[in-house]
């Protein structure tokens, strides 16, 4: 399996969000953090960023690559092999209580279950995040930010670039998908906000009637601004402020939450 990277070859990974609430099991008196929400990218995805990496092969080559090695992994599975996949290793477990040492394997009872065990360099990746408590376990509504695009759709496939990255210029509009988005409340901190980490210029886009010409889709699952603004190249963020509750009454607190996006030079 792959080992740890020297420490000075190492890159610090983005930061992990996590949610900690009060365990729902009988007598436990504790309190479990579960992550609160991670982007997932499929096997396209990654041939898109391994191509754009290393472009000596196509992406339709690095997909079929893939799925031919795949179902390679499934008939040594079932073959007798655990398989060492570099950053993790297959194993099977078997599962259920079995009576004496003698007793045999019962379908009814017993499982065999497939297991990875990560490889050194996976658990480095892993520690080498940082982690934030968002501190927002209390609530089933919390707004999540998935994607920021120019797609007035969010994307499934990122056939041209990944997710979370728009050209440099100035866009005719930005599009904000995820959950629990709508724009709701008094507070005078209800709105958006869009910041460049570099030179930390920021621009708020408030909830209020002045601003109606600039949110053109205010819906639970996608804002949507007309933002009038330069973007240059490097990372942004994005962050939402927003009373909303399913049932429409505001909320009393502000519900937050941020994303950060790259803004590239047109190729």
């Amino acid at each position: 399996m792959d080992q740890e990277l020297p420490k000075d070859k190492l890159i610090e990974g983005k930061t992990v969000l996590i949610q900690v609430q009060k365990s729902y099991l009988p007598g436990v008196d504790a309190y479990k953090a579960h992550v609160f929400h991670r982007q997932v990218i499929g096997i396209d995805q990654l041939a898109d960023l391994a191509h754009q990496r290393n472009g000596s092969l196509d992406i339709s080559t690095l997909r079929g690559a893939f799925r031919i090695m795949k179902e390679a992994i499934y008939d040594a599975v079932q073959n007798g092999f655990d398989v060492d996949l570099e950053f993790c290793r297959s194993m099977l477990t078997p599962l259920g209580a079995f009576n004496n040492p003698l007793e045999d394997f019962d379908p009814e009872r017993h499982s065999l279950e497939a297991r990875l065990i990560p490889s050194p360099r996976l658990q480095q990746c892993a520690a080498s995040c940082s982690v934030e408590n968002t501190g927002k376990g209390k609530s089933t509504v919390d707004p999540v930010i998935a994607q920021v695009s120019l797609a007035f759709k969010a994307k499934i496939a990122a056939a041209e670039r990944p997710f979370n990255q728009i050209p440099a210029g100035r866009p005719n509009q930005l599009s904000i998908h995820g959950k629990n988005l709508k724009l709701m409340g008094s507070h005078p901190e209800v709105g958006i906000t869009i910041r460049c980490l570099a030179t930390g210029e920021s621009y708020f886009f408030p909830l209020n009637k002045k601003n109606e010409d600039q949110l053109v889709a205010n819906s639970v699952s996608r804002l949507c601004i007309l933002p009038r603004i330069t973007f240059t190249p490097g990372t942004w963020e994005v962050s939402v402020a927003t009373q909303y509750s399913r049932t429409y009454k505001p909320v009393k607190y502000l519900r937050v939450v941020r994303r950060q996006f790259e803004v590239y030079n047109k190729p």
